[in-house]
């Protein structure tokens, strides 16, 4: 992450999977997957490279007075600090995506042992 570039800050959420238990396994769900939503603040810069902040929280709101201390601190001048982002990936419609999709979805089929179309 480059801090003199511009970014589009927002808040973001992703299911994780926490822990397993068996009291919640069942036909769908046979190993008992626990889930729940960790809410973080994403950035965009005009490439389209997304990176997450590595606070994440379980409360939405949280995250949301985050947000809003980050976007004072820019119109302040102020800049993100590098060392609390991580690359995540390349946003719809960026450059390179469709490649990076075909790798993931590769990736994917190999790690189930499956062979991708692409690699017959």
């Amino acid at each position: 992450m480059n801090p003199n570039e511009q970014h589009y800050l927002h808040a973001a959420s992703r299911r994780v999977i926490i822990g397993r238990d068996p009291e919640y396994a069942d036909m769908v769900n046979v190993e008992g997957i626990v889930t729940a939503d960790r809410h973080y603040v994403e950035a965009v810069n005009a490439r389209g490279e997304v990176f997450g902040h590595d606070y994440t929280s379980d409360d939405r709101d949280e995250i949301a007075q985050l947000l809003g201390r980050m976007e004072r601190k820019l119109a302040d001048g102020g800049k993100l600090d590098p060392a609390h982002w991580h690359y995540d990936r390349l946003s719809y419609g960026a450059d390179g995506w469709d490649q990076q999709e075909l790798e993931a979805e590769i990736r994917d089929a190999e790690n189930a042992g499956e062979l991708h179309p692409m690699r017959r």
